[in-house]
């Protein structure tokens, strides 16, 4: 078993498996994204990334390996785009390996809690630093949260998170994955009105987050 974290777009890969009952079926291609967020291709509750490769995968092929040239497993083939050719997915076998833990430990995906929803957004008029970049912006906290209880708040740009640089959404779902009980250390920019009526950043804010399990979630 090999890491879909050290995949990049081009690399060769390999499906396996019995499209349409036809058995022992090999399918060969490139990866053509390796973090294709769920909600890009319609699954709006999917927070999980997947491979897209250009890989013929039919009904059939669903569950089957997806290698790399070394005989690796770097996926898992998931489903094709319905009204398209050469658009299939897998799901990363980093990220199935975070469930296989979780059934082993738990007997259940246990999945993480913190209490914030985020947006992003691009800062055009360069309020939290060069103009144009993508930042991730806390909409909204859950009262009692841990995300409540760090310190963070409605407003709040979030800058890193585990410690690397945030550019968007998937950065900090990636970083959070399917782990709860665990401590990570957010790095904020908190903005306050100026004299005039406007936006004004101040400095960074390192806090610490401890990310519970939805089962400890408080309750409403």
């Amino acid at each position: 078993i090999g890491s879909s974290s050290s995949l990049k777009a081009g690399d060769f890969v390999v499906a396996l498996g019995s499209p349409l009952n036809l058995s022992n079926s090999v399918t060969f291609g490139i990866v053509s994204n390796v973090a294709r967020h769920g909600s890009e291709i319609g699954l709006m509750q999917q927070r999980g990334e997947f491979l897209q490769v250009d890989c013929a995968i039919n009904q059939g092929n669903s569950g089957g390996p997806l290698v790399d040239l070394d005989g690796y497993i770097v996926g898992i083939n998931s489903m094709k785009a319905q009204a398209a050719d050469g658009i299939s997915f897998a799901i990363p076998i980093d990220t199935a390996w975070q469930v296989v833990r979780q059934l082993l430990r738990h007997g259940r995906v246990a999945r993480p809690f913190i209490g914030f929803k985020m947006v992003a957004l691009v800062d055009t008029h360069g309020t939290y630093g060069p103009p144009g970049q993508q930042k991730v912006l806390i909409a909204q906290i859950v009262p009692h949260s841990p995300a409540d209880k760090a310190g963070i708040k409605p407003g709040d740009i979030i800058l890193e998170f585990d410690g690397k640089p945030v550019s968007g959404v998937p950065d900090i779902l990636a970083a959070i994955g399917l782990e709860g009980q665990q401590q990570i250390s957010v790095t904020i920019l908190r903005s306050n009105d100026d004299s005039s009526g406007g936006l004004q950043s101040s400095s960074p804010q390192k806090l610490q987050l401890s990310i519970l399990t939805e089962s400890q979630a408080p309750s409403e």
